[in-house]
C-alpha cells in the first residue's frame, strides 16, 4: 500500500525562537525532540483515513465471522433440537405402544375373569332351573295328592250323605 501521508507541518526554527526567548537552555535541541515526538505519534488526515479503513474492513471482516459462526451454531441448534425432539417422539411413541398393550393385556384379562364369572353364573342358574323344576314338580305332585285326597273325602262324603239320605227316607 502506497503511503501518501502528508507529514505534520511543525516550525522547528520557529519553537527554538520561543522556547530561547523563555530563556530555555538548548532551544533547538528541544525543538529537534519534539518534532521527532510529533512525527512518530501524530498521523495526518491521509494515515488516519487508511487506519479508519483498515479498521472498517477488519470490523467488517470479524462481522461476516461472527455471522457465519453464528449460523453455524444456530445450524448445530436446529440440528440438535430436530435430534431431541425425534427422540422424545420415538420415546413418547414406545411409551405410547407399552400403554396401549398393557391396556390390551387388562382388557382380555377382564375380559377374562368376565367371561369366566359368567360361566359361571350359568352354571348356577342351570343348577338353580333344575333344582326349581324338581321343586316344582315335587310340589305339583303334592298338590295333586292334596286335591285327590280332598275329592276322594268329597266323594266319600257325598256317599255318606247319599247313603243316609237313603237310610232316612
Amino acid at each position: 500500500m502506497e503511503n501518501h501521508a502528508r507529514k505534520l507541518m511543525f516550525d522547528t526554527l520557529n519553537y527554538a525562537k520561543i522556547l530561547d526567548s523563555s530563556g530555555v537552555s538548548h532551544p533547538d535541541v528541544h525543538a529537534s525532540a519534539l518534532n521527532d515526538v510529533l512525527g512518530q505519534n501524530i498521523y495526518s488526515k491521509n494515515e488516519t483515513d487508511t487506519m479508519y479503513e483498515a479498521a472498517l474492513k477488519r470490523f467488517d471482516e470479524r462481522t461476516v465471522e461472527m455471522r457465519e459462526q453464528i449460523r453455524e451454531e444456530m445450524r448445530r441448534d436446529r440440528e440438535e433440537f430436530r435430534h431431541k425432539m425425534d427422540r422424545d417422539r420415538e420415546e413418547f411413541s414406545q411409551k405410547m405402544d407399552r400403554d396401549r398393550e398393557e391396556i390390551r393385556r387388562d382388557f382380555n384379562s377382564l375380559q377374562g375373569e368376565l367371561r369366566s364369572e359368567m360361566r359361571d353364573l350359568q352354571l348356577e342358574m342351570k343348577q338353580i332351573h333344575g333344582d326349581l323344576r324338581i321343586e316344582i314338580k315335587e310340589m305339583g305332585e303334592t298338590i295333586l295328592k292334596k286335591v285327590y285326597l280332598t275329592a276322594s273325602l268329597v266323594l266319600a262324603g257325598v256317599g255318606v250323605i247319599s247313603a243316609f239320605t237313603h237310610l232316612f227316607h
